[in-house]
């Protein structure tokens, strides 16, 4: 999947800008990917909860997205 000047390979698990890669860790890539995948579309934090820790999971889900995006924002060089 391309946006921008990125493309994400979600076989390969891989991030990159151009040709060089950009790791990014787990949650992070399954953000972006959740993202990508619909383009436009809302994806809300429920979903990404689901995504990220599933319904069973007792984590300070607020304050882990926060950190996540924050994390994924600065690897995409958006302020």
């Amino acid at each position: 999947l391309s946006f921008g000047d990125f493309t994400l390979d979600l076989r390969a698990g891989q991030l990159c800008k151009g040709s060089a890669p950009i790791r990014l860790p787990p949650q992070q890539f399954t953000i972006l990917a959740a993202l990508v995948r619909t383009p436009g579309a809302l994806v809300t934090r429920d979903e990404l909860r689901e995504l990220l820790w599933g319904h069973d999971a007792y984590v300070d889900f607020d304050a882990g997205l926060n950190f996540s995006i924050r994390q994924l924002r600065l690897a995409l060089g958006d302020n």
